[in-house]
């Protein structure tokens, strides 16, 4: 099945139903019933949704990615040895 997902503020929300916005609807056991953390109203219909939760990363590196690193960071770092050698012994 195909859900809706849309952006509140912050908050991102997986649209689980969607009914029309009439005053008969109570939106505490609509929300209860459907099992929905959230109600948003718009455009004349109320929207029952599920929050989805942000999650904190931190970015894994590959034992590659790491070694390419060390490798690029070894090389610019001979050069300005380098750069530093030739230009101390220039200046002599």
């Amino acid at each position: 099945m195909n859900r809706q997902i849309i952006q509140v503020k912050d908050g991102m929300y997986l649209v689980h139903r969607i009914v029309p916005d009439e005053e008969k609807y109570d939106t505490k056991i609509l929300k209860q019933y459907w099992n929905c953390t959230h109600a948003f109203r718009n455009g004349g219909k109320l929207f029952l949704c599920r929050e989805i939760p942000s999650i904190e990363f931190e970015e894994i590196k590959t034992e590659t990615e790491i070694k390419t690193k060390k490798k690029k960071n070894a090389k610019s770092k001979s050069k300005s040895q380098h750069r530093l050698e030739h230009n101390s012994g220039s200046n002599s």
